[in-house]
């Protein structure tokens, strides 16, 4: 399962990324841990915002470089992933990848929802309610692919990043 591989290169750069810190200095503790997380993907999930101006208004119509977006984008997915690598969530299974036919939305209450379910997983983690952590990570996981979906992204581009930074890593 595709997802699953997500996780796992994700884990491999993680991992890879914390032996590198750790020689210079003290783990991080959980709470921490949690709160850099989290205050990374609000900072990416940001940054991913702002390049779509969808706060602004009259909101412009399209005309971004699809490679700035897949990355802005990539950014915050490592974020997630990293996030459900920590605490376990990654049980996500393929049905989340997938956008309804009928799905609507817009990318401006879609972001605002994004970072409300965050602000959720923040405080569900740090109290350390799993079940419901999980359900928030779930519905943050679901809005992310939906955001993708909103501007042009495919799972199948977001795979196959992962799978050259898998890549690169096995040739050294």
């Amino acid at each position: 399962m595709k997802v699953k591989y997500l996780f796992k290169i994700q884990n491999i750069i993680d991992t890879e990324i914390r032996r590198i810190c750790e020689r210079d200095g003290e783990p991080l503790d959980r709470n921490r841990l949690i709160k850099t997380q989290i205050l990374a993907l609000e900072v990416k999930t940001g940054e991913l915002a702002n390049l779509t101006k969808c706060y602004k208004y009259p909101c412009p119509a399209g005309g971004l470089e699809k490679k700035k977006l897949l990355l802005r984008y990539i950014d915050c997915f490592k974020f997630l992933l990293s996030i459900g690598n920590d605490n376990e969530f990654n049980v996500v299974n393929s049905e989340l990848k997938d956008i309804p036919d009928d799905a609507e939305g817009e990318l401006l209450d879609l972001f605002l929802k994004i970072f409300d379910r965050i602000a959720e997983l923040k405080k569900n983690l740090l109290e350390e309610n799993y079940i419901p952590s999980l359900n928030a990570y779930m519905e943050v996981f679901k809005d992310f692919i939906f955001v993708g979906y909103l501007l042009g992204i495919t799972f199948e581009e977001v795979f196959e990043f992962y799978d050259q930074i898998y890549q690169d890593m096995v040739r050294g």
